[in-house]
């Protein structure tokens, strides 16, 4: 299992709720589900599945973070998203893991070493801006 600095990733608890889930957009996600109600999942660090056909045409899948705009790890969804819901194989759910691993690891050195500045000519534009109003 995946470790981060505190200990694995996930729990055995936490793995045991791990489903594909078919969202009525034909979108296929993957995603620990930390609570559900009649209208909600809630949903830890979902995972879009995308298919890639090689040159040998073979299929192979990518996982990618589901909701590339939000740094918030926990999702909720609505239970009308959703027409059905999966466990995965054991192969799915290590590949899971090391995958969200490696988004883990990666916006730790994100947020780590990006530093956003405002840059200086947008003062000048949005300046220039003001003059016209």
């Amino acid at each position: 299992m995946a470790e981060i600095e505190d200990g694995p990733l996930f729990t055995e608890a936490e793995l045991h709720n791990l489903r594909a889930i078919k969202l009525v957009t034909g979108e296929d996600i993957i995603a620990v589900i930390l609570q559900a109600t009649d209208d909600v999942l809630q949903l830890v660090r979902p995972c879009r599945v995308g298919r890639i056909q090689r040159d040998d045409g073979n299929i192979s899948l990518v996982l990618a973070k589901w909701q590339m705009l939000t740094e918030d790890p926990i999702i909720n969804l609505s239970m009308g998203s959703v027409m059905c819901l999966s466990k995965v194989t054991k192969k799915i759910e290590d590949f899971y893991v090391r995958i969200v691993g490696q988004q883990i690891e990666e916006e730790s050195i994100e947020n780590n070493t990006a530093e956003y500045k405002w840059p200086d000519h947008l003062d000048e534009i949005l300046k220039d801006k003001s003059k016209l109003n």
